[in-house]
């Protein structure tokens, strides 16, 4: 049997394959970088690397879970890239019936990418209970979160689902989640796309989710593989956001769609085939700072630390305190603030204007344990609360 050999490099320029290492020559006459066809370059395959592999295939039921009557896809491409997803490091194509496989991987965390087939859309990520048997690609970027792997380990659970689009499920509705940052309902170019905010797809009644998914990609989202038939879009707002005014300015394009109360759209009409990309949401974020040390806080007002004998307690700093109709001075207290109740959930301070009365909001809705009433520089408050970081309260005045 002829002897196998290895492909030829030039010495010194070779780059070396993900799970292999270079035999160094020693020769004295071989320069790097040298051409010297009659020199083999042996590459070993690295001791204790890990494997990630598994499947490409057709959810016929659209389900987002692999079932027995289900096909693998042939000749989808797959990218692996290193964790932070920048750097793309190998490429494969799926085969034998959807299999696909990336070996020799030293131990790291790596992120996957399924390029979509003709005639197909990515189909729902991480349904069910089984991870080896749900999709791990996103539904927006076909990218995978990081995969782990470890030395002899083979990570057999990264699969890609795909829905075959027909003419009777090619319709599709999306777009845009913003930051509303000067709460106007209209979208602005220098307003970012919020990414992880829950969407819902609900039937015409709205007592159905059909479907959900997060934002990705600067505020993206999209239900794709629709039938004809009216729909209704549901935001989830974020703890720390509102919904912005529904319906505002003369461009349908730019507006905010969804309720400033429910968060839910009208019925909205999907027909054949129809790509409806005009469904957008605008939120407005309620607390963006949080108070840390670094904020100064004096005295009780009208006096700061008149006895000079520094300050009376730490509040909320070490344990929760109670303050009734005190009025905190405030010298660099940002506008918005985030608070933390005896609960230990966040929650909120929303004072934009000077003389306007607060209220402590929390994930509940608004909380009767606290108002408060905004005079320029200080708050009026009345119930128990802690801060995070502390505030400094001193003797001398209600």
């Amino acid at each position: 049997m002829p002897r196998q050999r290895t492909p030829k490099f030039a010495y010194g320029c070779t780059t070396t394959p993900i799970g292999w290492w270079k035999k160094q020559l020693v020769d004295p006459e071989i320069t790097r970088c040298a051409r010297d066809t009659g020199i083999d370059v042996g590459l070993v395959p690295l001791a204790n690397t890990g494997t990630i592999a598994n499947f490409v295939w057709n959810d016929l039921n659209g389900d987002g879970i692999q079932d027995a009557n289900e096909p693998g896809l042939d000749q989808v491409t797959v990218l692996l890239y290193d964790q932070t997803g920048s750097h793309l490091l190998d490429t494969t194509t799926s085969s034998g019936g959807g299999q696909y496989s990336f070996s020799g991987l030293p131990e790291a965390i790596y992120v996957l990418e399924f390029f979509r087939p003709a005639g197909f859309d990515f189909t729902l990520e991480n349904q069910g209970n089984d991870d080896a048997a749900d999709s791990d690609a996103n539904l927006l970027s076909g990218r995978t979160a990081g995969v782990s792997v470890a030395a002899g380990m083979v990570e057999d659970t990264v699969d890609a689902g795909f829905v075959g689009l027909t003419n009777e499920n090619i319709g599709s509705i999306g777009n845009l989640i913003w930051n509303d940052l000067n709460e106007n309902g209209i979208q602005d170019l220098d307003e970012p796309g919020l990414d992880g905010v829950r969407v819902r797809l609900l039937d015409a009644t709205g007592s159905l989710i059909v479907n959900e998914t997060i934002t990705a990609d600067s505020g993206q989202y999209r239900f794709s593989g629709l039938s004809a038939g009216d729909y209704v879009i549901q935001v989830i707002a974020p703890l720390s956001f509102s919904y912005s005014p529904q319906d505002q300015g003369s461009d349908d394009s730019l507006d905010s769609d969804f309720d400033a109360v429910t968060g839910r759209s009208p019925v909205v009409l999907l027909t054949s085939n129809e790509q409806l990309v005009g469904i957008d949401g605008g939120l407005i974020e309620l607390f963006p700072t949080v108070v840390t040390v670094s904020n100064v806080f004096h005295g009780v007002l009208p006096n700061q630390d008149p006895d000079g004998a520094g300050p009376k307690i730490q509040f909320g700093r070490d344990s929760y305190d109670t303050l009734a109709n005190v009025i905190v001075g405030l010298d660099s207290l940002p506008n918005e603030t985030i608070v933390e109740v005896l609960d230990e959930t966040y929650s909120s301070f929303d004072y934009d204007r000077p003389g306007k009365t607060l209220h402590l909001v929390t994930p509940s809705g608004l909380a009767t344990i606290a108002q408060a009433t905004i005079n320029e520089g200080a708050l009026l408050l009345d119930g128990e609360f802690a801060f995070p970081g502390g505030i400094q309260v001193y003797d001398g005045g209600t």
